[in-house]
């Protein structure tokens, strides 16, 4: 979301089996509330039929627009709405689309909270 030319492999990292990444979206860069009905990730390298298979995504609304330092374990996905879950195959660069599973609606009240995981 950002312009700077740093490497973040984030929200998904293939080399490792297992992990998770978490972001969070300030109402300002979402704009209005409404439907939430894709989710896109941009990848930066060139994967050919790269699959991740058993991918969950999660969204919770928070009211912090900053993550913690105490925030060290993992979150709490008992907690959150799975928008999510299945795989995903990365063909080239570019903005790769999910439809997420549930669609959630968005009231542009709080900070949403994304968390792309692999199952752990």
């Amino acid at each position: 979301m950002n312009s700077s030319t740093n490497t973040y492999y984030i929200p998904f990292y293939g080399l490792f089996d297992y992990g998770y990444s978490s972001m969070i979206y300030l109402s300002s860069e979402i704009g209005q509330g409404g439907l939430i009905d894709t989710i896109a990730f941009y990848v930066t390298n060139t994967p050919s039929n790269y699959l991740m298979t058993d991918q969950r995504i999660y969204f919770k609304e928070r009211a912090e627009s900053a993550f913690y330092s105490s925030e060290t374990s993992l979150p709490d996905t008992t907690t959150m709405t799975r928008v999510f879950k299945g795989n995903i195959t990365f063909n080239g660069s570019g903005w790769h689309v999910l439809a997420p599973l549930v669609h959630v609606v968005y009231i542009n009240t709080k900070i949403t909270h994304c968390l792309p995981r692999e199952v752990l």
